[in-house]
């Protein structure tokens, strides 16, 4: 379990916990310790926790009571009692053996082998469900790096999201990396204001901005004309219920873009979305994903007729959408 705001040290044990063929589940830093952080360790039997000195106090507290928790590392400051420094690895690392291998390396992992876990927020009651993911899952986000997100190895991404929710793996690694785009990385201290990413898109000349309909909601309070955003060419939002059309004019009015909604869960990748390829209507969920079977349902489970209101239902018949998932309550 990992548990770290945007820092880089993030990434690199992401990338490394996959290497090496385990699996890895971010957490955000906001968690307490005696309800939220001792639920999720016991039940994702989690072996190891790595966080920094400031959050090593909420595992500290609740490690006694976490019988499967072996291994505890804080990314920054010197030692502390009971925790690996990953500061002091670096100076005094282990030793590396450096012999060749002749037989061929045959331990690989499989898109079918668990990779990651996510945990809900919870919001339909009761506890957060753990959701497990396959190695599959970053390929399953090309579709919203490249459809939805429209980035290329020219562009500056910025997602807005914390680290410890799935929103990250939508916008902040996998999709993006494997198109070759440069990311934009801001860690937020104290309260947030979402007229602090104004300046920052204007500074890096960020191409493509993705953030959650309540921030766009407060950054069209702000006067949009004192920003140079020329280079802004797409924008999407995602997280929520989709934005009101009166968020929508005023953004496209002050930067001259469109916002391209798009929807899935914990549970997926980018499910349903309003494609750059596709005619952007206003207050619409899209189109569904390439590879993915989509129907809306009645109450009984039947499709309903155009024009009607139902229920999204996502076809799990082989092809099975890729970044399958495993759901556990």
């Amino acid at each position: 379990m990992i548990m770290l705001p945007r820092v880089p040290e993030w990434w690199i044990f992401v990338i490394a916990i996959i290497k090496l063929g385990a699996v890895v589940c971010p957490v955000p830093s906001l968690l307490t310790p005696p309800k939220d952080l001792h639920y999720r360790i016991n039940a994702g039997n989690f072996r190891m926790v790595i966080t920094d000195c400031e959050n090593s106090e909420k595992i500290d507290e609740i490690s006694e009571e976490c019988p499967s928790l072996q291994t505890k590392l804080i990314t920054d400051g010197g030692e502390k009692d009971g925790w690996v420094s990953y500061q002091e690895e670096l100076v005094y690392p282990a030793p590396v053996s450096h012999r060749k291998v002749s037989m061929p390396y045959t331990n690989r992992t499989r898109a079918t082998d668990p990779m990651l876990i996510y945990f809900t927020s919870g919001t339909t009651g009761g506890e957060p469900k753990m959701v497990l993911h396959n190695n599959a899952y970053p390929l399953g986000h090309i579709v919203t790096a490249k459809l939805w997100q429209d980035v290329c190895e020219n562009d500056v991404h910025f997602t807005y999201s914390d680290t410890g929710w799935a929103k990250c793996g939508w916008g902040k690694i996998f999709g993006q990396w494997i198109q070759g785009t440069c990311l934009l990385i801001y860690d937020v201290w104290g309260k947030f204001k979402a007229t602090e990413l104004l300046p920052l898109i204007e500074k890096y000349e960020v191409t493509t901005f993705c953030c959650p309909p309540t921030v766009y909601r407060m950054l069209i309070i702000a006067d949009l004309a004192k920003y140079d955003l020329a280079e802004l060419r797409h924008c999407c939002s995602a997280g929520e219920p989709p934005l009101n059309p009166e968020v929508i004019k005023v953004w496209e009015e002050g930067t001259g873009q469109r916002i391209y909604e798009g929807y899935g869960q914990t549970e997926t990748c980018c499910a349903i979305a309003s494609f750059g390829c596709i005619e952007n209507k206003p207050g619409s969920m899209g189109k569904p994903s390439p590879g993915w079977h989509i129907e809306l349902h009645d109450e009984d489970g039947h499709p309903v007729a155009d024009y009607e209101e139902g229920r999204i239902a996502v076809s799990l018949n082989p092809p099975r959408p890729v970044a399958d998932c495993r759901v556990y309550r």
